[in-house]
């Protein structure tokens, strides 16, 4: 939406539907802020690790490497299927805008589920913060 439509569109609104849109507005940039944080983290640690002689040779000695690795991959795997099964959702709900058809489909529905569902989100957010927490912690007591 060109700039000039958004605010137009703004100024036209209720104070319901603005302050609705600037709580949306907060909400995505602190989902992104998390996603972000998730993903420079779940490859971060492991890349420090990996770039790390001594830490490498302490993990690989101890016998945690896997578990840490694979916890590790787990989260950043939680956050990636979550980014695809997102993006798809809203690739269906973006062509029902235009395809009255496809909003019929079993996909838009489904869709349009997969995007009001909170639950979902939460879900994957904190499947990933588990997996790198217990990853971290096995870390740590490695390193000490």
């Amino acid at each position: 939406m060109p700039a000039k439509d958004a605010a137009q569109q703004a100024s036209s609104s209720t104070p319901d539907q603005r302050e609705e849109a600037g709580y949306y507005q907060a909400y995505a940039e602190f989902a992104k802020t998390l996603r972000t944080w998730f993903i420079a983290y779940g490859i971060g640690a492991p890349a420090l690790v990996l770039s790390n002689k001594d830490l490498w040779n302490t993990v690989k000695g101890s016998g945690s490497l896997i578990s840490i690795a694979v916890l590790f991959l787990l989260g950043v795997t939680f956050q990636v299927v979550e980014a695809f099964i997102y993006k798809t959702a809203m690739w269906h709900l973006y062509v029902g805008e235009s395809d009255e058809d496809h909003m019929r489909t079993w996909w838009y529905k489904m869709a349009d589920k997969v995007s009001e569902s909170y639950k979902l989100e939460l879900f994957f957010d904190i499947g990933a913060f588990i997996f790198f927490a217990i990853a971290t912690i096995v870390l740590v007591t490695t390193l000490v």
